[in-house]
């Protein structure tokens, strides 16, 4: 998912050229609240079993907590290299995202960053891959539902009925004998 956002006068309104990695105070929150409630959001940016099965070392899509400077292996690449093409990637959603959750979590995630002043942290830097960093949980039913945070963006009945239904695809999945697991 893509971010970009316009100031009122048509300027790019995440970047900011004289600040800390060239971008606004705003998007540095945004990417905070982001990253902050990202753990609690892996149910609907990865929302089925295939989603998982890229989240792994050396499959080009990242399983790290992080921010990044242009950095492809970061939850967040930020691109500001002009300040009219400033922007950030949401790099840890699967190709199978419902897009109106994901756009209402993104945008819930990144208005509490804001509201919060949450900080991001620094930049990682280099193959996250490879480094000891925070990663995504592997269980996509369980940390939804216990998050007051999430209960409040998205309704206390939503929550626990989303939450009951990944619980189940994720358990049906561990239930199920793949061919190859078969043939060995």
């Amino acid at each position: 998912m893509l971010a970009r956002a316009l100031d009122q006068d048509g300027s790019n309104a995440l970047a900011a050229p004289d600040a800390p990695d060239r971008i606004s105070t705003t998007c540095r929150h945004f990417m905070g609240g982001v990253l902050t409630h990202l753990d609690e959001l892996v149910a609907i940016f990865l929302p089925n079993a295939n989603s998982y099965r890229r989240i792994v070392p050396g499959a080009s899509a990242p399983f790290s907590r992080a921010r990044g400077i242009d950095n492809r292996t970061a939850a967040i690449r930020v691109l500001n290299q002009e300040p009219e093409s400033t922007r950030t990637e949401l790099r840890s959603c699967g190709g199978d995202v419902n897009l109106y959750l994901g756009l209402a979590a993104l945008l819930s995630a990144g208005v509490d960053g804001i509201r919060n002043q949450t900080d991001p942290g620094p930049p990682a830097k280099g193959d996250l891959d490879e480094q000891d960093i925070a990663r995504l949980p592997q269980n996509w039913g369980d940390a939804f539902d216990a998050s007051d945070w999430a209960r409040h963006a998205f309704g206390k009945d939503f929550c626990p009925n989303y939450s009951t239904i990944k619980r189940y695809e994720y358990d049906r999945f561990r239930r199920t004998v793949t061919d190859t697991e078969r043939d060995l």
